[in-house]
């Protein structure tokens, strides 16, 4: 049967039901009168249910195709109408992104976690950059901008991360959202500082403080802007000379720090390793090593109950400048091998080349030219290089100049505080803090 039936037709089933049991009980009450009995009743029935099931054959089938029209025309939750190819690539990337970025820096897949984005993140540059701002792109390129930005710390690619800022600001601009015009703004502001552009630093931080709406992330926000500012000022320490100024410098740090410690949210574990790993900074510049040690074990604890072994080498690291600073170098040096090794687990290049920096330094202090300077270039070849590295170049100077003259530590070098201050690994530290992100 084609084309639209009459409506008529359509309730047939029914009214030829109802009118059978009308006339078929007309019928047997005439039949009664004549002939009383029990098979009349239930002959009656018979009939009825012989007819209705004439009827269902009848007009099943056009029942049923109707019943499938309406199910069509209802709203199916279960299967939403297929995203247009360019979503629908979008979104599979950001959530293999999301995925991997919550592994990046684990001990268990955090090796994994970096070969995948190595690979990926020309496919996830093209999408983020190309892709048109709206309404069901919009989350999926945040995503983007949060794994990426994870990678870019980690590196210290201090330019990609600003263009990556700039992306996202632009992206919460054009889609009115102004949670995400703060959260590019601190990005930028992180940027700058990796750059040593502090003044700029503080201005973007001005600006996301400026924009920051209330909701449900406002809290974290709060806490990533302290911790930002408290970098800001350890950054502003470690250009000064022990001091007033350093010390007014690390005292503003110490206050933001504790604006982070009121602002965090009670879950957020990355946030709480982020706060008492920059404390112990913060009592290492103040030559606090009881102190610094308390913070660094709960920072331990945390990283290790989120598995975070990232975090977990960043403590060994600092327990390593602890021992240093206690005048304990053989414990600072194993101190400093136990974190670099667990860099290279899970392949965070720049902190495993900061460890070889320190162990390299110590190498010298000893007069250990020969190993310094293996330590030294092979921290130079896992950063690429010593551009913008110079503390490393003036180490490696001292290597070869040790390695070709056959001499031992130089006099002025060999006691505690001088070698400390040329070690200078807190100023390294901080300018490559990578255990917070948003």
């Amino acid at each position: 049967m084609s084309g639209h039936e009459p409506r008529w037709r359509r309730y047939l089933l029914w009214i030829g039901t109802i009118a059978s049991f009308i006339l078929s009980n007309l019928a047997f009450d005439t039949l009664k009168s004549f002939q009383p009995g029990r098979w009349v009743g239930g002959a009656e029935y018979l009939v009825v249910a012989a007819l209705a099931a004439f009827w269902l054959m009848i007009y099943a089938p056009s029942g049923w195709q109707g019943f499938q029209r309406w199910r069509r025309a209802l709203p199916n939750e279960r299967e939403p109408s297929p995203l247009p190819p360019r979503l629908a690539e979008l979104q599979r990337y950001a959530q293999q992104a999301e995925h991997w970025l919550v592994a990046l820096g684990s001990d268990s897949r955090g090796m994994a976690a970096a070969g995948w984005f190595e690979q990926a993140e020309p496919e996830l540059r093209r999408l983020l950059f190309s892709t048109d701002v709206e309404p069901e792109s919009v989350d999926q390129l945040a995503w983007i901008c949060d794994a990426l930005e994870a990678r870019y710390v980690r590196q210290r690619r201090a330019d990609d991360l600003l263009e990556l800022s700039e992306r996202l600001a632009t992206i919460g601009e054009q889609a009115g959202r102004r949670d995400l015009e703060e959260l590019a703004a601190v990005r930028a502001a992180t940027a700058f500082r990796l750059r040593g552009d502090l003044d700029a630093a503080t201005l973007r931080l001005g600006v996301a403080s400026n924009l920051a709406p209330p909701g449900p992330s406002a809290a974290a926000m709060r806490t990533r802007r302290a911790l930002e500012r408290s970098l800001l000022q350890l950054a502003r320490a470690d250009r000064y000379s022990p001091g007033a100024d350093r010390a007014d410098a690390v005292l503003n740090a110490r206050d933001r720090l504790d604006d982070a410690g009121r602002a965090v949210p009670r879950a957020d574990l990355a946030a709480d390793v982020a706060i008492h790993l920059n404390r112990a900074v913060v009592c290492l510049y103040q030559h606090d090593t009881d102190t610094a040690l308390d913070h660094l074990r709960l920072a331990e604890a945390r990283a290790s109950a989120s598995r975070d072994s990232s975090a977990y080498a960043h403590a060994l690291e600092l327990h390593g400048v602890a021992a240093w600073l206690q005048g304990n170098p053989g414990q600072a040096v194993l101190w400093w091998q136990q974190a670099q090794r667990r860099y290279a687990d899970v392949e965070e290049r720049e902190g495993a080349a900061r460890c070889l920096q320190h162990l390299g330094s110590a190498a010298l202090s000893t007069g250990e030219g020969v190993a310094a300077l293996a330590l030294l270039e092979e921290s130079a070849k896992l950063r690429g290089g010593t551009q913008g590295h110079e503390v490393l170049e003036r180490y490696l100077a001292e290597a070869r100049s040790q390695v070709s003259e056959g001499a031992g530590p130089p006099a002025e070098d060999t006691t505690g505080p001088r070698r400390i201050g040329r070690i200078g690994p807190l100023g390294r530290l901080r300018r490559v803090w990578h255990r917070f992100v948003a």
